[in-house]
């Protein structure tokens, strides 16, 4: 079906959208050792604390999540953020996830609990996606790769990007 007039209002595009990604290190080893219906409520409860984490931040939205993966940005609607909002968000993203290891007793179950962060800024794009009974938002461009590719380089030997990594990515 052809697009419809709330969809072309949602869609937006711009030359210098930030993406901030986060997710679990080493998602896909970590859920296998934590029960399923544990996983799902981890899962949940660390998507509210990082869309809590977005509402104090001037400007950074949920875009979208799937799985582990949590992509906010800003830009598209409303102000850009400086760098220094992009880390500082970003670094804040950590620690929500460590409050949610922290919550769930995840530092000591021996189930190794870590959460990443990756920054870009760049061309981006989003418009809601398929019918009205599965309405969503997606985000695509050059911004959300390059956030991507630095989140995968990031994880290095431990699987976790520190607060210095994440703090010094070239926007």
């Amino acid at each position: 079906p052809a697009p419809s007039s709330a969809d072309a209002t949602l869609s937006q595009q711009s030359a210098g959208a930030t993406v901030v990604l986060a997710d679990i290190a080493d998602f896909a080893q970590w859920s296998t050792s934590v029960m399923i219906t544990k996983t799902v409520y981890i899962l949940h409860s660390l998507t509210s604390a990082y869309d809590v984490t977005a509402d104090g931040f001037d400007g950074f939205n949920r875009a979208m999540s799937y799985g582990d993966t949590y992509v906010a940005c800003a830009g598209l609607f409303g102000r850009r953020p400086t760098r220094a909002d992009a880390a500082e968000f970003a670094l804040a993203m950590l620690e929500a996830g460590r409050a949610v290891a922290r919550l769930h007793g995840l530092e000591s179950d021996g189930a190794a609990f870590a959460t990443r962060t990756a920054v870009a800024t760049g061309p981006l794009a989003g418009t809601p996606v398929g019918s009205a009974q599965s309405l969503r938002y997606v985000v695509a461009g050059p911004a959300l790769a390059l956030a991507l590719a630095r989140l995968q380089a990031a994880a290095g030997a431990s699987g976790e990007a520190s607060d210095e990594e994440v703090s010094s990515l070239s926007l």
